[in-house]
């Protein structure tokens, strides 16, 4: 429950030595004042700054009594609101409805017209802001909101580039929802991330696999046919320049000798659609053949219910395989 008090301000005094009275409110331990219209003289003024004009004290006493018993008709909803939210309420019974910042986001979601795997990406921010605290409305959202929901998912086993991706959602769809209710929440909206510092990725250096350590991965004898899957798809995107497992996973059947896709990561964003076509080179026969599809160039769409699931079983089994072959230093993404 917000809490009223009568204050006057000793840097708020005006040239004509008299100082404005104030009703401070304090809610969820943030402060906003009331103008009461009232100014005092120093005469009117105790050693300790408070009030001690009875007529103006019970006066403010009669306000405050009336904004408390507004406060109590709000019962529980008060604590949807924020404390500039409630001052203005209870001094001019103009009550802005509180802006549901998860329903907000879920709505925003639901209108893009994005790919599977960024629409995935907002899914788990959205999961994990519901983890983190069940209601959320956008006046909740301040430098110690982001502190505490970047805290959370540290501690909940979230790496940097998840924490920076989620973040970064975050900000865009907040940024959004302020300028969509740009009336309604200029007065309580703050900046949040003005003084928030955004989660920095360290760049992974990428290093260029050698050809010895190609022919090590080919004839390396392994028996587990899981790894011998995940070690032809790694070739099988080595002999199509690092092409990625999604764009594998979706690669259409070629056609006159040459494989053609868009490339899923950036097909939005390239006015050619980022369309890339290989010549399909004799190393890469035997692959075709062994892993032919029904539909698609290779049958990892009939082996996988998705893409994501293909991805992620196939760097699962390449971690395997290279710790078995002991190519440590050789990182997943080499085969590009």
């Amino acid at each position: 429950m917000a809490t009223f008090r009568i204050v006057i301000l000793k840097h708020t005094k005006r040239q004509d030595d008299k100082y404005p009275v104030s009703i401070r409110v304090t809610h969820q331990q943030k402060l906003a004042y009331i103008t009461t219209g009232y100014y005092v003289s120093q005469s009117q003024i105790s050693k300790k700054f408070e009030l001690r004009d009875n007529l103006i004290l019970l006066e403010l006493s009669k306000r405050i009594q009336e904004y408390e018993h507004k406060m109590i008709g709000l019962g529980q909803k008060v604590n949807n609101y924020s404390v500039r939210e409630l001052a203005d309420f209870v001094s001019t019974e103009q009550l802005i409805v509180p802006i549901n910042f998860i329903e907000f986001f879920e709505n925003h979601r639901n209108n893009l017209n994005r790919k599977q795997s960024t629409i995935a990406n907002y899914n788990s921010c959205l999961n994990h802001l519901r983890n983190f605290k069940k209601d959320i409305y956008l006046t909740d959202i301040d430098n110690n909101f982001l502190i505490s929901f970047h805290t959370f998912l540290q501690k909940n086993n979230v790496g940097k580039r998840g924490q920076q991706l989620y973040l970064t959602l975050l900000k865009s769809i907040f940024n959004t929802a302020c300028k969509k209710y740009k009336k309604e929440t200029k007065k309580y909206i703050e900046d949040a991330f003005e003084d928030f510092i955004m989660p920095k990725v360290p760049i992974v250096q990428k290093r260029n696999i050698t050809t010895e350590k190609i022919r090590e991965l080919i004839i390396f004898n392994i028996n587990d046919r899981r790894m011998i899957f995940a070690r032809d798809v790694f070739l099988i995107s080595f002999l199509l320049c690092g092409t990625n497992t999604i764009d594998l996973y979706y690669l259409e059947k070629p056609i006159n000798g040459r494989l053609s896709y868009k490339r899923s990561k950036t097909t939005d964003r390239r006015k050619d659609e980022a369309f890339i076509s290989y010549k399909i080179e004799p190393e890469l026969l035997p692959f075709l053949e062994k892993y032919k599809g029904k539909e698609k160039a290779f049958d990892f769409i009939q082996r996988y219910q998705n893409h994501i699931s293909f991805n992620g079983s196939t760097i699962f089994c390449v971690e395997a395989y290279l710790n078995c072959s002991r190519n440590h230093e050789i990182p997943c993404y080499a085969a590009e």
